[in-house]
Protein backbone atom coordinates (compact mmCIF):
# COMPACT_ATOMS: atom_id res chain seq x y z
CA UNK A 1 0.00 0.00 0.00
CA UNK A 2 1.19 3.52 -0.82
CA UNK A 3 2.74 5.33 2.11
CA UNK A 4 0.38 8.29 1.59
CA UNK A 5 -2.64 5.97 1.79
CA UNK A 6 -1.25 4.42 5.00
CA UNK A 7 -1.06 7.91 6.49
CA UNK A 8 -4.67 8.52 5.54
CA UNK A 9 -3.84 11.37 3.14
CA UNK A 10 -5.84 11.93 -0.02
CA UNK A 11 -3.93 11.38 -3.23
CA UNK A 12 -4.02 13.97 -5.99
CA UNK A 13 -6.32 11.72 -8.03
CA UNK A 14 -8.93 12.02 -5.25
CA UNK A 15 -8.86 15.83 -5.32
CA UNK A 16 -11.02 17.91 -7.63
CA UNK A 17 -8.50 19.69 -9.86
CA UNK A 18 -11.10 22.26 -10.82
CA UNK A 19 -10.81 23.64 -7.33
CA UNK A 20 -9.77 27.25 -7.12
CA UNK A 21 -6.67 26.56 -5.01
CA UNK A 22 -4.90 23.22 -5.79
CA UNK A 23 -3.24 21.56 -2.79
CA UNK A 24 0.45 22.18 -2.15
CA UNK A 25 2.98 19.47 -2.87
CA UNK A 26 3.52 18.67 0.82
CA UNK A 27 -0.16 18.57 1.76
CA UNK A 28 -0.87 16.72 5.01
CA UNK A 29 -4.63 17.31 5.27
CA UNK A 30 -6.49 15.30 7.86
CA UNK A 31 -9.05 12.68 6.76
CA UNK A 32 -11.89 14.75 8.26
CA UNK A 33 -11.08 17.65 5.94
CA UNK A 34 -11.23 15.32 2.92
CA UNK A 35 -14.74 14.20 3.79
CA UNK A 36 -16.00 17.72 4.50
CA UNK A 37 -18.83 18.73 2.16
CA UNK A 38 -17.81 21.08 -0.58
CA UNK A 39 -19.39 24.53 -0.73
CA UNK A 40 -21.92 24.97 -3.46
CA UNK A 41 -21.82 27.90 -5.82
CA UNK A 42 -24.29 29.98 -3.81
CA UNK A 43 -22.21 29.62 -0.66
CA UNK A 44 -19.10 30.73 -2.49
CA UNK A 45 -20.79 34.00 -3.35
CA UNK A 46 -21.78 34.70 0.24
CA UNK A 47 -20.69 38.05 1.57
CA UNK A 48 -17.69 37.99 3.83
CA UNK A 49 -18.37 38.71 7.48
CA UNK A 50 -17.76 42.11 8.97
CA UNK A 51 -14.67 41.56 11.05
CA UNK A 52 -12.27 44.13 12.51
CA UNK A 53 -9.69 45.35 10.04
CA UNK A 54 -6.15 44.56 11.17
CA UNK A 55 -4.37 46.94 8.77
CA UNK A 56 -2.84 43.94 6.97
CA UNK A 57 -5.38 43.10 4.30
CA UNK A 58 -4.07 45.71 1.92
CA UNK A 59 -0.99 47.84 2.04
CA UNK A 60 -0.78 51.04 0.04
CA UNK A 61 2.19 53.26 -0.64
CA UNK A 62 2.53 56.69 0.90
CA UNK A 63 1.95 58.29 -2.51
CA UNK A 64 -1.26 56.30 -3.06
CA UNK A 65 -2.59 57.41 0.32
CA UNK A 66 -1.56 61.00 -0.33
CA UNK A 67 -3.27 61.10 -3.73
CA UNK A 68 -6.44 59.50 -2.34
CA UNK A 69 -6.68 62.15 0.38
CA UNK A 70 -5.73 64.91 -2.06
CA UNK A 71 -8.65 63.88 -4.29
CA UNK A 72 -11.01 63.96 -1.32
CA UNK A 73 -9.60 67.30 -0.15
CA UNK A 74 -9.97 68.96 -3.57
CA UNK A 75 -13.49 67.69 -4.21
CA UNK A 76 -14.66 68.53 -0.68
CA UNK A 77 -13.18 72.03 -0.80
CA UNK A 78 -14.76 72.73 -4.19
CA UNK A 79 -18.14 71.46 -3.05
CA UNK A 80 -17.99 73.56 0.13
CA UNK A 81 -17.30 76.75 -1.83
CA UNK A 82 -19.98 76.08 -4.46
CA UNK A 83 -22.51 75.08 -1.80
CA UNK A 84 -21.79 78.31 0.06
CA UNK A 85 -22.30 80.28 -3.16
CA UNK A 86 -25.61 78.52 -3.86
CA UNK A 87 -26.91 78.79 -0.29
CA UNK A 88 -25.73 82.29 0.66
CA UNK A 89 -24.90 84.29 -2.46
CA UNK A 90 -28.02 83.18 -4.37
CA UNK A 91 -30.11 82.52 -1.21
CA UNK A 92 -31.14 78.99 -2.21
CA UNK A 93 -32.04 77.75 1.29
CA UNK A 94 -33.26 74.27 0.40
CA UNK A 95 -30.23 72.14 1.19
CA UNK A 96 -32.34 68.96 1.37
CA UNK A 97 -33.29 69.39 -2.29
CA UNK A 98 -29.63 69.93 -3.13
CA UNK A 99 -28.71 66.70 -1.35
CA UNK A 100 -31.50 64.83 -3.13
CA UNK A 101 -30.33 66.05 -6.54
CA UNK A 102 -26.73 65.08 -5.72
CA UNK A 103 -27.85 61.59 -4.73
CA UNK A 104 -29.94 61.10 -7.88
CA UNK A 105 -27.03 62.31 -10.01
CA UNK A 106 -24.71 59.80 -8.33
CA UNK A 107 -27.03 56.93 -9.24
CA UNK A 108 -27.48 58.16 -12.82
CA UNK A 109 -23.74 58.58 -13.39
CA UNK A 110 -22.86 55.16 -11.98
CA UNK A 111 -25.54 53.36 -14.00
CA UNK A 112 -24.62 55.31 -17.12
CA UNK A 113 -20.91 54.51 -16.83
CA UNK A 114 -21.73 50.86 -16.23
CA UNK A 115 -24.01 50.79 -19.28
CA UNK A 116 -21.15 52.23 -21.35
CA UNK A 117 -18.87 49.51 -19.87
CA UNK A 118 -16.48 52.13 -18.51
CA UNK A 119 -16.83 50.80 -14.97
CA UNK A 120 -18.14 47.57 -13.50
CA UNK A 121 -19.48 46.37 -10.18
CA UNK A 122 -21.47 43.33 -8.97
CA UNK A 123 -25.18 42.98 -9.60
CA UNK A 124 -27.75 44.12 -7.06
CA UNK A 125 -28.26 41.81 -4.09
CA UNK A 126 -30.97 42.46 -1.48
CA UNK A 127 -28.86 40.87 1.23
CA UNK A 128 -26.03 43.28 0.51
CA UNK A 129 -28.46 46.21 0.43
CA UNK A 130 -29.69 45.22 3.88
CA UNK A 131 -26.09 45.18 5.11
CA UNK A 132 -25.45 48.69 3.75
CA UNK A 133 -28.67 50.14 5.20
CA UNK A 134 -27.00 51.12 8.54
CA UNK A 135 -24.44 53.15 6.56
CA UNK A 136 -27.20 55.13 4.84
CA UNK A 137 -29.05 55.53 8.13
CA UNK A 138 -25.95 56.95 9.85
CA UNK A 139 -25.46 59.35 6.95
CA UNK A 140 -29.09 60.46 7.08
CA UNK A 141 -29.03 61.04 10.85
CA UNK A 142 -25.70 62.87 10.54
CA UNK A 143 -27.24 65.33 8.09
CA UNK A 144 -30.51 65.82 9.97
CA UNK A 145 -28.90 66.39 13.38
CA UNK A 146 -26.27 68.66 11.82
CA UNK A 147 -28.92 70.88 10.23
CA UNK A 148 -30.91 70.90 13.46
CA UNK A 149 -27.85 72.01 15.41
CA UNK A 150 -27.22 74.83 12.96
CA UNK A 151 -30.69 76.17 13.72
CA UNK A 152 -29.66 76.76 17.37
CA UNK A 153 -26.04 77.87 16.86
CA UNK A 154 -24.19 80.40 14.78
CA UNK A 155 -21.81 79.18 12.09
CA UNK A 156 -18.49 79.73 14.00
CA UNK A 157 -19.75 77.82 17.05
CA UNK A 158 -21.17 75.05 14.87
CA UNK A 159 -17.85 74.80 13.03
CA UNK A 160 -15.88 74.52 16.26
CA UNK A 161 -18.14 71.82 17.69
CA UNK A 162 -17.97 69.82 14.47
CA UNK A 163 -14.17 69.60 14.87
CA UNK A 164 -14.78 67.63 18.07
CA UNK A 165 -15.90 64.88 15.72
CA UNK A 166 -12.25 63.89 15.37
CA UNK A 167 -12.29 62.73 19.00
CA UNK A 168 -15.41 60.66 18.37
CA UNK A 169 -13.75 59.08 15.34
CA UNK A 170 -10.81 58.06 17.54
CA UNK A 171 -13.22 56.45 19.99
CA UNK A 172 -15.18 54.61 17.30
CA UNK A 173 -11.99 53.32 15.66
CA UNK A 174 -10.97 51.86 19.00
CA UNK A 175 -14.40 50.35 19.68
CA UNK A 176 -14.86 49.03 16.15
CA UNK A 177 -11.35 47.94 15.19
CA UNK A 178 -9.29 48.09 18.37
CA UNK A 179 -6.99 50.74 16.88
CA UNK A 180 -5.09 52.66 19.55
CA UNK A 181 -3.72 56.07 18.50
CA UNK A 182 -0.13 57.03 19.23
CA UNK A 183 0.68 59.91 21.56
CA UNK A 184 1.59 62.09 18.57
CA UNK A 185 -1.74 61.45 16.86
CA UNK A 186 -3.62 62.20 20.08
CA UNK A 187 -1.75 65.49 20.54
CA UNK A 188 -2.42 66.48 16.92
CA UNK A 189 -6.15 65.83 17.35
CA UNK A 190 -6.26 67.89 20.56
CA UNK A 191 -4.46 70.77 18.81
CA UNK A 192 -6.99 70.76 15.97
CA UNK A 193 -9.94 70.85 18.36
CA UNK A 194 -8.39 73.57 20.55
CA UNK A 195 -7.52 75.62 17.47
CA UNK A 196 -11.12 75.44 16.25
CA UNK A 197 -12.45 76.73 19.57
CA UNK A 198 -9.84 79.51 19.72
CA UNK A 199 -10.76 80.62 16.19
CA UNK A 200 -14.44 80.80 17.15
CA UNK A 201 -13.93 82.28 20.62
CA UNK A 202 -15.08 85.84 19.85
CA UNK A 203 -18.26 84.58 18.18
CA UNK A 204 -18.97 81.67 20.52
CA UNK A 205 -22.69 81.24 21.19
CA UNK A 206 -23.78 78.05 22.94
CA UNK A 207 -27.25 76.64 23.53
CA UNK A 208 -28.06 73.31 25.13
CA UNK A 209 -30.16 72.10 22.19
CA UNK A 210 -27.56 73.16 19.64
CA UNK A 211 -24.68 71.46 21.46
CA UNK A 212 -26.68 68.23 21.81
CA UNK A 213 -27.61 68.14 18.13
CA UNK A 214 -24.06 68.85 16.93
CA UNK A 215 -22.55 66.26 19.26
CA UNK A 216 -25.09 63.73 17.98
CA UNK A 217 -24.08 64.70 14.45
CA UNK A 218 -20.45 64.02 15.38
CA UNK A 219 -21.39 60.59 16.76
CA UNK A 220 -23.27 59.66 13.59
CA UNK A 221 -20.46 61.03 11.40
CA UNK A 222 -17.89 58.88 13.21
CA UNK A 223 -20.18 55.84 13.00
CA UNK A 224 -20.70 56.56 9.28
CA UNK A 225 -16.96 56.57 8.51
CA UNK A 226 -16.21 53.48 10.59
CA UNK A 227 -19.17 51.62 9.08
CA UNK A 228 -17.98 52.65 5.62
CA UNK A 229 -14.58 51.13 6.36
CA UNK A 230 -16.27 47.92 7.47
CA UNK A 231 -18.55 47.82 4.44
CA UNK A 232 -15.63 48.30 2.05
CA UNK A 233 -14.33 45.01 3.46
CA UNK A 234 -17.72 43.31 3.09
CA UNK A 235 -18.11 43.68 -0.69
CA UNK A 236 -19.18 40.35 -2.23
CA UNK A 237 -16.15 38.39 -3.43
CA UNK A 238 -16.97 35.47 -5.75
CA UNK A 239 -14.28 33.46 -7.48
CA UNK A 240 -11.35 35.54 -8.73
CA UNK A 241 -12.24 34.99 -12.40
CA UNK A 242 -15.72 36.39 -11.71
CA UNK A 243 -14.59 39.48 -9.81
CA UNK A 244 -15.92 42.73 -11.18
CA UNK A 245 -14.00 45.95 -11.09
CA UNK A 246 -11.29 45.06 -8.59
CA UNK A 247 -10.68 47.50 -5.71
CA UNK A 248 -12.34 50.32 -7.67
CA UNK A 249 -15.34 48.08 -8.24
CA UNK A 250 -15.68 47.74 -4.48
CA UNK A 251 -16.04 51.51 -4.17
CA UNK A 252 -18.52 51.68 -7.07
CA UNK A 253 -20.52 48.84 -5.54
CA UNK A 254 -20.72 50.42 -2.10
CA UNK A 255 -21.49 53.78 -3.68
CA UNK A 256 -24.48 52.48 -5.66
CA UNK A 257 -25.82 50.55 -2.66
CA UNK A 258 -25.52 53.55 -0.39
CA UNK A 259 -27.13 55.89 -2.92
CA UNK A 260 -30.08 53.56 -3.56
CA UNK A 261 -30.71 52.87 0.14
CA UNK A 262 -30.21 56.54 1.06
CA UNK A 263 -32.64 57.77 -1.62
CA UNK A 264 -35.93 56.67 0.06
CA UNK A 265 -34.89 58.21 3.38
CA UNK A 266 -34.01 61.50 1.73
CA UNK A 267 -37.16 61.59 -0.41
CA UNK A 268 -39.33 61.00 2.65
CA UNK A 269 -37.57 63.79 4.53
CA UNK A 270 -37.91 66.24 1.63
CA UNK A 271 -41.63 65.47 1.40
CA UNK A 272 -42.08 66.04 5.14
CA UNK A 273 -40.27 69.39 5.07
CA UNK A 274 -42.04 70.56 1.91
CA UNK A 275 -38.78 71.72 0.37
CA UNK A 276 -39.66 70.47 -3.12
CA UNK A 277 -42.55 72.90 -3.54
CA UNK A 278 -40.50 75.75 -2.10
CA UNK A 279 -37.57 74.96 -4.39
CA UNK A 280 -39.83 74.87 -7.46
CA UNK A 281 -41.25 78.24 -6.44
CA UNK A 282 -37.70 79.57 -6.11
CA UNK A 283 -36.74 78.34 -9.58
CA UNK A 284 -39.83 79.82 -11.24
CA UNK A 285 -40.24 83.17 -9.48
CA UNK A 286 -37.20 84.19 -7.44
CA UNK A 287 -34.32 83.90 -9.91
CA UNK A 288 -32.88 87.17 -11.17
CA UNK A 289 -31.04 87.91 -14.43
CA UNK A 290 -28.05 86.31 -12.68
CA UNK A 291 -29.80 82.95 -13.08
CA UNK A 292 -27.08 81.69 -15.44
CA UNK A 293 -24.49 82.13 -12.70
CA UNK A 294 -26.75 80.36 -10.23
CA UNK A 295 -27.37 77.47 -12.62
CA UNK A 296 -23.63 77.02 -13.17
CA UNK A 297 -22.91 77.04 -9.43
CA UNK A 298 -25.83 74.67 -8.83
CA UNK A 299 -24.60 72.22 -11.49
CA UNK A 300 -21.04 72.29 -10.13
CA UNK A 301 -22.38 71.72 -6.61
CA UNK A 302 -24.33 68.69 -7.85
CA UNK A 303 -21.35 67.25 -9.71
CA UNK A 304 -18.93 67.75 -6.83
CA UNK A 305 -21.48 66.34 -4.38
CA UNK A 306 -21.62 63.13 -6.41
CA UNK A 307 -17.82 63.00 -6.61
CA UNK A 308 -17.53 63.62 -2.87
CA UNK A 309 -19.09 60.26 -2.03
CA UNK A 310 -16.65 58.49 -4.36
CA UNK A 311 -13.59 60.40 -3.13
CA UNK A 312 -14.45 59.89 0.56
CA UNK A 313 -14.79 56.14 0.00
CA UNK A 314 -11.48 55.97 -1.86
CA UNK A 315 -9.73 57.95 0.89
CA UNK A 316 -11.30 55.72 3.57
CA UNK A 317 -10.30 52.59 1.66
CA UNK A 318 -6.68 53.69 1.29
CA UNK A 319 -6.26 55.21 4.76
CA UNK A 320 -8.60 55.24 7.78
CA UNK A 321 -11.70 57.04 9.10
CA UNK A 322 -9.51 59.24 11.31
CA UNK A 323 -7.37 60.34 8.37
CA UNK A 324 -10.50 61.23 6.40
CA UNK A 325 -11.77 63.27 9.36
CA UNK A 326 -8.47 65.15 9.69
CA UNK A 327 -8.46 65.79 5.93
CA UNK A 328 -11.94 67.23 6.32
CA UNK A 329 -10.65 69.52 9.09
CA UNK A 330 -7.85 70.72 6.81
CA UNK A 331 -10.45 71.33 4.12
CA UNK A 332 -12.47 73.45 6.56
CA UNK A 333 -9.38 75.53 7.35
CA UNK A 334 -8.73 76.01 3.63
CA UNK A 335 -12.38 76.91 3.09
CA UNK A 336 -12.11 79.53 5.84
CA UNK A 337 -9.03 81.03 4.21
CA UNK A 338 -10.70 80.98 0.79
CA UNK A 339 -13.83 82.51 2.26
CA UNK A 340 -11.83 85.52 3.42
CA UNK A 341 -11.11 86.38 -0.19
CA UNK A 342 -14.31 85.17 -1.89
CA UNK A 343 -17.11 86.05 0.53
CA UNK A 344 -17.65 89.33 2.41
CA UNK A 345 -19.31 87.78 5.48
CA UNK A 346 -16.10 86.38 7.01
CA UNK A 347 -14.71 88.47 9.88
CA UNK A 348 -10.94 88.35 10.39
CA UNK A 349 -9.53 88.89 13.89
CA UNK A 350 -6.15 88.08 15.49
CA UNK A 351 -7.80 85.44 17.69
CA UNK A 352 -9.38 83.87 14.60
CA UNK A 353 -6.02 83.68 12.82
CA UNK A 354 -4.37 82.27 15.97
CA UNK A 355 -6.95 79.50 16.13
CA UNK A 356 -6.42 78.65 12.47
CA UNK A 357 -2.66 78.52 13.04
CA UNK A 358 -3.05 76.09 15.98
CA UNK A 359 -5.32 73.87 13.88
CA UNK A 360 -2.82 73.89 11.02
CA UNK A 361 -0.02 72.84 13.39
CA UNK A 362 -2.16 69.94 14.60
CA UNK A 363 -2.97 68.85 11.04
CA UNK A 364 0.69 69.04 9.98
CA UNK A 365 1.74 67.04 13.05
CA UNK A 366 -0.82 64.37 12.20
CA UNK A 367 0.33 64.20 8.57
CA UNK A 368 4.01 63.92 9.49
CA UNK A 369 3.25 61.23 12.07
CA UNK A 370 1.29 59.20 9.54
CA UNK A 371 3.96 59.62 6.86
CA UNK A 372 6.67 58.38 9.23
CA UNK A 373 4.55 55.41 10.26
CA UNK A 374 3.86 54.43 6.64
CA UNK A 375 7.57 54.77 5.86
CA UNK A 376 8.49 52.53 8.80
CA UNK A 377 5.88 49.97 7.74
CA UNK A 378 7.35 49.95 4.24
CA UNK A 379 10.87 49.43 5.59
CA UNK A 380 9.72 46.55 7.78
CA UNK A 381 7.95 44.95 4.81
CA UNK A 382 11.13 45.25 2.76
CA UNK A 383 13.20 43.66 5.52
CA UNK A 384 10.67 40.85 5.81
CA UNK A 385 10.91 40.16 2.08
CA UNK A 386 14.66 39.75 2.46
CA UNK A 387 14.34 36.95 5.03
CA UNK A 388 15.27 33.30 4.72
CA UNK A 389 13.59 30.69 2.59
CA UNK A 390 11.36 29.37 5.40
CA UNK A 391 10.16 32.88 6.26
CA UNK A 392 9.39 33.57 2.60
CA UNK A 393 7.34 30.39 2.30
CA UNK A 394 5.42 31.25 5.47
CA UNK A 395 4.68 34.74 4.16
CA UNK A 396 3.47 33.36 0.83
CA UNK A 397 1.14 30.88 2.50
CA UNK A 398 -0.24 33.65 4.73
CA UNK A 399 -0.98 35.77 1.69
CA UNK A 400 -2.75 32.86 -0.02
CA UNK A 401 -4.87 32.34 3.09
CA UNK A 402 -5.77 36.02 3.29
CA UNK A 403 -6.65 36.11 -0.39
CA UNK A 404 -8.95 33.14 -0.02
CA UNK A 405 -10.63 34.74 3.01
CA UNK A 406 -11.02 38.29 1.79
CA UNK A 407 -10.69 38.00 -1.98
CA UNK A 408 -8.23 40.90 -2.08
CA UNK A 409 -4.59 41.56 -2.67
CA UNK A 410 -2.54 41.75 0.50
Amino acid sequence: MDRREQAGVASYEDIDLSSEHPPPADSTAAPERESAPQKNEDEEKEFCLKVPDDHKRRTHSLWAKFLANLLYFGVSLGMTLFNKAVLTTFHFRFINVLLLCQNVLSIAVLEGLKALKLIDYPQWEYKRAWQVLPLSLYNFLRIITGLAGLAYLNIPTNSALLRVGTVFTLMFEYLGFGWTPTATVTISVVLQVVGAFVASWNDMYLTFEGVCFVLLSNVFAAAYLVEMKRDLEAIPHPRPKAKQGGPAGEVYSLMIYQSLTFLPLLMLWVMVTGDVANALHFFTTTLTPRSVEFELCFCFALLLGALLVFSSMVANQYTSPLTVTVTSNVKNISADLSGMALFPDVTITPVYLLGLAVSVVGAVLFSVSNALRVSEDGDSDTRAEGGGEDESNTSASSQDAAQSLFGADV
